[in-house]
């Protein structure tokens, strides 16, 4: 059996879970099992509280990869694909493809919540305003 591969537990298809490893601060952890869909086991790395800033990934697939309390200053993504991605934080000069979305998405949360425009006054009156419907 020398120089073979263990058989690849088979799991049916649209069942993803998820078996975590030990966690340690600022490593990369053993890796976890990622069981998917279509029967594949794949290694699973768990990155907590480390630093990879001035990094270079280059081809790298970040598919059903998830990203929670991340930092992202000064970054630049080229040739990226971004299919069904879902962001929640604070935006600030975000660029994509030339286009400063930073205030068409203010534009829009405040739409949503015409409220969201009181607590950003200009001058006295709008101080009145925000203290009123407090």
């Amino acid at each position: 059996m020398s120089g073979q591969e263990p058989p690849v537990p088979r799991v049916p298809a649209g069942v993803l879970r998820l078996l975590r490893a030990p966690r340690f601060a600022g490593t990369a952890v053993a890796p976890a099992l990622l069981w998917a869909g279509g029967g594949r086991v794949t290694a699973v790395t768990d990155y907590l509280r480390a630093d990879l800033s001035h990094s270079r990934f280059e081809e790298v697939d970040f598919s059903l990869s998830r990203f929670q309390n991340v930092y992202f200053r000064d970054t630049v993504i080229r040739g990226a694909w971004l299919q069904r991605v879902e962001i929640d934080g604070y935006i600030d000069e975000v660029t994509i493809n030339g286009v400063d979305v930073g205030p068409l998405i203010e534009a829009e949360l405040d739409r949503r919540d015409p409220d969201r425009v009181l607590v950003r006054p200009t001058d006295a009156e709008g101080f009145r305003r925000a203290w009123d419907a407090s």
